[in-house]
């Protein structure tokens, strides 16, 4: 997370590197976006716009060659997801790429709610598998000898590959070739003070087997974003040690913003 003492503004970003240099990607972008959006002349009127240039300069800069300062081939089957938070004031901002994921909790009734902020970017949403088969890619799930299929998987219209599980991502230059999108969407929400308490965002390792709400749960039970954070990952590797012989990257991010506006009380976050 930053700060941008100019606007009183908090930024939040959390991204899911993947294949074999996505942790490089992710590395990369994390050193140069909050600069970018902070230097940006519309962050100070007009966040959602200076939103969408961030995003874009931040990765044809990565998209450049080695000599030009950017990973080069490194981008042709690697990248990440990309999901970000502005806060201002009352005001939040979030552009997401990709599935992770970015919630609030919210006091309604005495209860504490989860409420989606962003939506997942996955490859067999109706408008997402559209444009993808506009532009010459296929979207299908592979069958698998014990009958359950995975999840749906970009591929270019005439080999099986990349595979990519998301339909949006920074990087993959390969699956950008057969209508995976770059471009973030923004979402706005006025936050209400005593109502809006604490966001999460987090990769889709943790929302894979857990619901928003059972996420929401358990931060409300928690003492602090540091234990909150400690709480989701270790509920998160019990779960898919439970469904799954493996245990994808969870990167989690909690921040408490119950009490503050552009200023700072608490926040943690794990990878």
């Amino acid at each position: 997370w930053a700060v941008d003492p100019k606007t009183g503004s908090l930024l939040f970003v959390v991204m899911d590197g993947h294949g074999e240099f996505g942790h490089k990607v992710s590395q990369f972008l994390k050193a140069l976006f909050p600069k970018t959006l902070f230097a940006e002349p519309a962050f100070a009127t007009d966040v959602p716009a200076a939103l969408r240039e961030a995003v874009r300069k931040s990765e044809a800069a990565m998209l450049k060659s080695n000599y030009q300062g950017g990973l080069g081939d490194q981008n042709e089957f690697s990248g990440t997801t990309f999901v970000a938070a502005v806060i201002r004031q009352n005001m939040l901002w979030c552009a997401n790429i990709g599935d992770s994921r970015l919630i609030v909790g919210v006091r309604e009734r005495g209860a504490i709610v989860a409420k989606d902020v962003s939506e997942d970017h996955k490859p067999d949403a109706p408008l997402e598998k559209a444009r993808i088969q506009a532009a010459g890619g296929r979207v299908f799930a592979v069958h698998y000898d014990d009958g359950i299929d995975g999840p749906a998987r970009v591929w270019l219209a005439h080999a099986d590959i990349p595979g990519l599980a998301m339909s949006r991502s920074l990087g993959d230059k390969v699956a950008h070739s057969a209508g995976v999108s770059s471009e973030p969407e923004i979402f706005e929400l006025a936050l209400v003070e005593g109502e809006h308490l604490f966001l999460v965002s987090a990769s889709d390792g943790l929302w894979e087997f857990m619901t928003s709400q059972e996420v929401a749960d358990l931060v409300a039970r928690s003492a602090s974003c540091e234990e909150a954070v400690d709480a989701l990952v270790k509920e998160a590797k019990t779960r898919w040690l439970r469904e799954e012989e493996v245990i994808d990257d969870t990167t989690v991010l909690v921040a408490c913003i119950g009490d503050w506006r552009g200023g700072g009380n608490q926040a943690a976050a794990t990878n």
